[in-house]
């Protein structure tokens, strides 16, 4: 931490390790001097006092170009990374005080948002008047650096680590059909019981359909349907035409209604979870920050979310 450090003065050395930094980025001592907005003279003075400070030699200078030595390379990542931390820390303090505005592209999954967060693009525009929006509903898993996007809702693993993903909760994943359907064909007590059941298969794998179930006993199903949609197996099940292992966000109200009944609760420890995902350089942004908030406190009011 600073307060514990032996030499405050050392602290002095920063603005030559910035000269230096660029000096090495840009190739040369006269393009860092322009970067700057300094003569090539009072680069070379500073890198030159930076490196008499340290005790080791930094760059090989000929009259055409310079070169790091292999201490400057080690030297060059270290103040690259100091640097970047300072510029992250900059935008971060300035986005504090900022309003959301501007243009925010977001992408929601299809069938989840219908459902569940109807009112959240209303809100965002009532909340934030300087803001304008460009939501993208789909299934897809879509490349938000590739098509310019500034954040997503990924329901289950984000699974890309080169993306800011915050974890907004999780539901549970239920097995359930309806009243009519379990008064025909009885109620599953156990998981093997659904060898003897029509299931309805929401997936998008052309394996056999597997369903899982606590400390990790896997049941392999099978039924007349199989989709790729959580909508139709849902409306599949309300139906009557069989169980079907959905996440309950989109079984919430179907239950709360009595369209539709879980079955073999005990067994089932598994949560789907969600999660806002974002580039590394919108981690700051102030209209990010605040449809994150926003879609927070709106999947809070649905009653279903895994507590």
């Amino acid at each position: 931490m600073l307060l514990h450090m032996s030499n405050y003065r050392d602290l002095n050395n920063l603005p030559a390790m910035v000269a230096f930094a660029i000096a090495v980025d840009r190739g040369s001592l006269t393009a860092a001097g322009k970067a700057l907005g300094r003569s090539k003279a009072a680069i070379s003075r500073q890198i030159a006092e930076l490196e008499e400070r340290l005790g080791v030699k930094l760059l090989q200078r000929t009259t055409r170009a310079i070169a790091p030595t292999p201490a400057g390379k080690e030297f060059y990542g270290r103040c690259a990374t100091i640097i970047e931390s300072y510029m992250e820390a900059q935008s971060e303090v300035t986005a504090l005080d900022s309003k959301p505005k501007g243009m925010l592209r977001a992408t929601l999954p299809l069938a989840f948002t219908v459902l569940q967060l109807g009112e959240l693009v209303p809100r965002m525009l009532e909340q934030m008047p300087e803001l304008r929006l460009d939501v993208m509903l789909s299934d897809r898993k879509v490349d938000l650096l590739e098509e310019g996007f500034d954040v997503a809702l990924r329901l289950g693993d984000p699974m890309d680590e080169s993306l800011v993903a915050l974890h907004l909760g999780d539901c549970k994943l239920q097995v359930c059909g309806s009243p009519r359907y379990l008064k025909a064909r009885g109620i599953p007590e156990k998981p093997a019981d659904l060898a003897k059941h029509e299931c309805i298969i929401e997936t998008s794998d052309d394996s056999n359909a597997v369903w899982m179930f606590g400390k990790g006993r896997a049941i392999k199903v099978n039924g007349r349907l199989r989709t790729n949609n959580g909508q139709v197996a849902r409306a599949a099940a309300v139906a009557g035409q069989g169980l079907t292992f959905l996440p309950s966000f989109l079984v919430h109200d179907d239950i709360k209604a009595g369209r539709l009944r879980p079955v073999l609760t005990e067994y089932l420890d598994a949560l789907y979870p969600i999660y806002a995902v974002f580039p590394q350089n919108r981690r700051s942004s102030a209209k990010v920050r605040a449809f994150v908030d926003l879609l927070r406190e709106t999947l809070k009011t649905g009653g279903w979310l895994h507590r």
